[in-house]
């Protein structure tokens, strides 16, 4: 088999080098979007946004000038998760109909709202913060796959009638559920 660029790739070889580019066009995503947040940030603390062209604002730049304060946040007293007999979970949060969710949004939902992790102030009434780096880690899967998940756990809970913010989530502390520390985690079966 002749080496360099005339030799023919296998499918596997081929598969593996489209996965990396893909990886890496992820991260460069991410990374223009912490710097647009950061950009929004600023915006946000610095002087209200102006329109002299009469140009369409997006919608982010017009709200408030401060992030919201923990007072403001969407919160949750209750997270039940109950595994159905087809391995799917039925999730219910506070006194809201049960949602079926898949195992591994399930997961997902579990880890976040467990109370571990990092907590920034005695004053922050939600459960801890999980690390950017931890949380693939406890999942068992690289971190695209985890940030992959998080966004299909915040269009779900979207289309169910809640807020996408119940998922809390920041450049410096990691992400975490917004069940408060006070509230209860339920979970039934034994597969997670």
């Amino acid at each position: 088999m002749p080496d360099g660029p005339d030799r023919v790739k296998s499918p596997i070889d081929e598969t593996e080098r489209i996965l990396r580019e893909l990886q890496r066009q992820l991260q460069r995503l991410g990374d223009v979007y912490d710097r647009m947040g950061d950009l929004l940030h600023a915006l946000r603390g610095t002087a209200p946004v102006r329109n002299p062209g009469g140009y369409p604002v997006p919608a982010l730049l017009q709200s408030e000038a401060r992030p919201s304060p923990a007072s403001e946040l969407p919160r949750a007293l209750l997270l039940k998760a109950e595994e159905d007999l087809d391995g799917t979970f039925l999730i219910t949060i506070d006194a809201r109909k049960p949602m079926p969710l898949t195992k591994a949004l399930a997961q997902v939902l579990l880890l976040l709202a467990a109370d571990t992790g990092r907590h920034v102030s005695d004053r922050d009434p939600f459960v801890g913060w999980k690390s950017w780096d931890s949380l693939p880690e406890k999942l068992g899967i690289e971190k695209h796959a985890a940030i992959a998940r998080l966004s299909r756990l915040r269009n779900h809970l979207e289309r169910h009638g809640f807020e996408r913010r119940l998922i809390q989530s920041s450049k410096n502390f990691g992400v975490r559920f917004g069940l408060i520390r006070k509230g209860a985690l339920v979970t039934t079966g034994d597969s997670l």
